[in-house]
């Protein structure tokens, strides 16, 4: 390492980088234990809840060849080759990797508890094989649901291939070279079989050599078992498949433990799956069920596919990352990330016309760059959020008198427990503390028609409502919906889960207005989602609205009186299962659309009662208690 390359290394491993990627894989965690740590160690693993990550991974961001080739291959129209974004590529691919590692794989991993694990080399073996079926999971589900890290997940794949240092050549060299090196008798069988294995699944776009004659069977037999393990949906199942490849391959189990050299190199790492005790703190985690759509480089057949076939979104990706480049201080902090779940509208309960819709479920990371918006909101509005904040802790904290009758002794005699032969004739007052038992969500409409003041009149009251119940620790989640035009596809942005980090309140400043609305099968969805992530007896979901719900693609035309009667139908079943609806209708002019559809639906001809009139929501909910 040249005396310039650790100065470059030394200054991306400062303090203030290890926070800004640590404050990021929380938030893409969900998960404010997570700890991140720079090491300079060529490996990169999680626990469960502490990261660590080496930037320097290969010599990678010293390999201008390499880094080159990597561009190349990934199609991005700015070519990397400066120390510097290599070392945020690696970082930031390797920590995007373990990330999805906590949030979809199991700890302790399964081969500690099985019952195939009776010695070391059996467990290495099985954590061996769950490795591979788990890393090829991950990028899968990776790209499924959080499409804007499937730049990063690319390099850091593609990156394997064409780094290495030259005692032992680059992946792809040593992949051509795997049957010589067995044939040599430099293998045994059981590693030659994992790798090739990791190899075909891990690496489609390379062209793999054929098996050799001697474990083509076992190769055949285990391909379809890797390839489909890949896909399930839980680490149960996936494990399941581990199990069954390891009892193909148990008679070929070696008497000494197998090297995992070049597995280690094709997998990026192996540490996360094969240590024994595999958390410093204990954590335990069953991992998040996903739904695989989409592979990281080949179809759900496991067919190589180029990587134009992605269409737009690797193109815009590759855009946003090109402009990154341009403001190194903005990798850490502004790269953007979605987590995005596709539900089908027939799943949702909602009507038959609803059937072949799909609603798409966003979950962003907050962008700081978002902040100070967001504060300009609060500090405008610091009187009023202090006085709603006063308002509601009234409500909150006050007192219910209860009577406690056949007492001994107390504060008076009751004429009543005269009769009783224990001469229990006392009875006592008590003041009881109830906390709220309500949860909220608040459903604003991101169509066209809300551009302008109503779109910043419901940004400045969603900001407000969120202070104001965080405070007094009320449940609530903010929702933006739309139905996209000529596409059989609602979005729904979860600008602020039930379960949320303090940082995530800022993506109420993403709220935008386009496009149309689909506000029946909202509202279904909205009833399953609160229920799902609320455990509290009132559950009160708040649609904010301006006008009829419109929205058309195919064969499908959702306007009035169609839409109002879906629409109407779906507050009357949901209201009828137990959870409040009302409406909030933006303007004289459209509170008789909404009355049609809501039975309680309030007017707000003035966008600046807005907040007023949500709080008084809110406060006649807590006086019912």
């Amino acid at each position: 390492m040249t005396m310039e390359a650790k100065e470059y290394l030394k200054l991306f491993q400062c303090e203030e980088n290890r926070l800004r990627e640590e404050r990021f894989a929380r938030g893409f965690t969900r998960n404010e234990s997570v700890e991140l740590a720079f090491i300079n160690e060529g490996r990169a693993f999680t626990d469960g809840v502490n990261i660590t990550v080496d930037p320097a991974m290969d010599k990678m961001y010293e390999d201008t060849g390499a880094m080159r080739k990597t561009s190349e291959a990934l199609g991005l129209k700015k070519v990397i080759t400066d120390p510097w974004s290599g070392l945020y590529m690696t970082a930031r691919a390797q920590e995007v990797h373990e990330c999805l590692h906590i949030i979809f794989s199991r700890f302790p991993v399964p081969a500690v508890t099985d019952i195939r694990s009776t010695d070391q080399v059996r467990f290495t073996v099985l954590a061996m094989i769950d490795n591979i079926i788990e890393d090829a999971f991950i990028e899968n589900a990776g790209v499924s649901e959080f499409p804007d890290m499937e730049i990063f997940l690319r390099w850091g794949r593609v990156s394997h291939m064409f780094a290495g240092s030259p005692a032992q050549g680059t992946v792809s060299e040593v992949i051509e070279n795997l049957n010589e090196r067995v044939e040599a008798g430099n293998k045994q069988a059981i590693e030659y079989i994992l790798d090739h294995s990791a190899m075909v699944l891990l690496y489609p776009m390379f062209s793999a050599p054929p098996p050799l004659r001697e474990h083509e069977d076992y190769i055949r037999q285990t391909a379809p078992l890797f390839l489909e393990g890949s896909l399930c949906e839980t680490p149960d199942e996936r494990h399941i498949y581990a199990c069954r490849i390891f009892d193909i391959l148990e008679p070929l189990l070696p008497d000494q433990l197998p090297d995992p050299g070049l597995l280690e190199r094709l997998l990026g790492g192996i540490e996360t799956h094969t240590a024994a005790k595999t958390s410093f703190t204990e954590h335990k985690s069953d991992g998040r069920k996903a739904y695989i759509t989409r592979r990281l480089f080949s179809d759900l057949d496991g067919n190589a596919i180029d990587f134009d076939e992605n269409g737009e979104i690797l193109t815009q990706l590759i855009n946003i990352m090109s402009t990154q480049l341009q403001e190194i201080d903005s990798f850490s902090a502004g790269s953007a990330a979605v987590r995005c779940v596709h539900i089908k509208g027939e799943n949702t309960g909602a009507s038959a016309m609803h059937r072949g819709i799909i609603i798409k479920e966003l979950h962003h990371i907050p962008n700081a760059s978002l902040q100070k918006s967001y504060k300009t909101i609060t500090a405008h509005f610091e009187r009023v959020i202090n006085s709603y904040k006063h308002r509601l802790a009234k409500l909150l904290y006050a007192e219910d008198e209860y009577t406690e009758n056949r007492k001994y002794f107390g504060a008076g005699i009751s004429s009543k427990s005269f009769t009783d032969v224990k001469k229990r004739y006392w009875y006592k007052k008590h003041n009881e503390k109830r906390p709220p038992d309500l949860s909220v969500l608040l459903m604003i409409d991101g169509s066209g028609s809300m551009s302008g003041a109503r779109r910043n009149a419901a940004v400045e009251s969603a900001v407000i409502l969120h202070e104001v119940l965080e405070s007094g620790h009320i449940p609530h989640s903010i929702v933006e919906h739309r139905a996209i035009y000529d596409e059989p596809l609602l979005e729904h942005n979860v600008l602020l889960d039930f379960r949320h980090s303090p940082e995530e309140k800022y993506n109420i400043m993403r709220l935008s207005s386009y496009d149309g609305t689909r506000e029946g099968l909202s509202l279904f969805w909205a009833e399953k989602y609160i229920n799902a992530h609320t455990t509290e007896a009132e559950k009160v979901i708040i649609m904010i609205s301006d006008g009829y719900p419109e929205h058309s693609c195919d064969d499908s035309d959702y306007s009035p009186p169609v839409s109002v009667k879906d629409t109407a139908n779906a507050v009357e079943k949901i209201i009828h299962r137990g959870t409040r609806v009302i409406a909030v209708a933006l303007g004289s002019d459209c509170y008789p659309y909404l009355k049609e559809m809501y039975p309680q639906t309030v007017e707000c001809s003035d966008l600046n009662k807005l907040t007023g009139q949500l709080m008084k929501m809110i406060s006649d909910e807590l006086e019912k208690r």
